[in-house]
């Protein structure tokens, strides 16, 4: 199998294709958002992102997510990258 992933600064895709079969498989473009739980986990990407976060009661609990929009521009100008690499979201929480 061969995997794809664009992430774009404002969308991003996949694709993927099994050797053995000539079709390609394709994502629909979604918006390049990211969504996490409290704790840190992986809750939604994309367009559920979204709507998941703006579900919620921005006063009492979206503080406490966290919401990455256009993610891949927030490291603009960051010399090195890791996974210690912290990235602030858009309530400003690392």
């Amino acid at each position: 199998m061969t995997v794809a992933i664009d992430f774009g600064t404002t969308f991003f895709g996949w694709a993927f294709k099994f050797r053995s079969e000539e079709t390609i498989v394709c994502s629909n473009r979604e918006p390049t958002c990211l969504f996490l739980n409290p704790d840190k986990t992986f809750s939604a990407l994309g367009k559920k992102a979204i709507d998941t976060f703006y579900s919620l009661d921005p006063l009492a609990e979206q503080k406490k997510y966290f919401f990455y929009s256009q993610f891949k521009m927030r490291h603009y100008g960051t010399n090195k990258l890791s996974r210690d690499t912290k990235l602030k979201d858009e309530k400003h929480k690392k």
